[in-house]
């Protein structure tokens, strides 16, 4: 199954004057547009790519890195803001992604960089972002080992440290008393 949103290790099955077409196990394709080939794909061969939804919601695959995949947080800068919503940078030369305004803590303004978490949404399904983070976090604590490394994303500074994300589930805080260097919203 070709997931939305995330990479995908497809096969070449085909190719057309506008690109090529990957396809998964269950025979189901996606669009390698031309810009994207090298010119030294064969059929059969493995590509790994990220599918996203174009403008009229057709799934197309890309060689260009997000900054993150749907289940991911990241830092994202908003390029323009209008009625629909906001949309941010998201890595991909041909493709912005929307925080609709009720996914917006504050009203997100162009040039500034705000930690969204990207989703599919349900009722449209399509891919888009939230600053909403807590109903994308879980309220539980897990069980940690002494000196376990986990991956952190820094949020918000506060008054006793910094508040982070925790292995894309929890809140955290790093103590400002146990940081020894620069750190920076967005930083991983």
């Amino acid at each position: 199954m070709i997931e939305i949103g995330k990479y995908n290790d497809l096969r070449v099955n085909r190719f057309v004057d506008f690109g090529l077409y990957l396809i998964d196990d269950e025979a189901n394709e996606v669009l390698l547009p031309k810009r994207y080939l090298t010119g030294e794909e064969q059929i059969d061969d493995m590509l790994h790519v990220f599918v996203y939804n174009d403008s009229e919601n057709r799934p197309v695959a890309t060689t260009e890195t997000p900054y993150a995949v749907v289940g991911d947080f990241a830092l994202m800068r908003v390029n323009q803001v209008n009625q629909v919503g906001a949309f941010l940078d998201w890595g991909l030369v041909n493709k912005e992604l929307l925080v609709p305004f009720r996914e917006q803590r504050v009203r997100m303004q162009a040039g500034r960089s705000y930690i969204v978490y990207v989703y599919i949404d349900d009722a449209t399904k399509r891919i888009v972002a939230s600053a909403k983070l807590n109903k994308f976090l879980d309220n539980k604590m897990p069980r940690f080992y002494h000196r376990q490394k986990v991956d952190v994303l820094v949020v918000q500074r506060t008054e006793l440290g910094y508040k982070v994300i925790v292995d894309n589930l929890f809140w955290g805080l790093l103590y400002s008393n146990e940081i020894y260097g620069d750190i920076n919203i967005g930083d991983r």
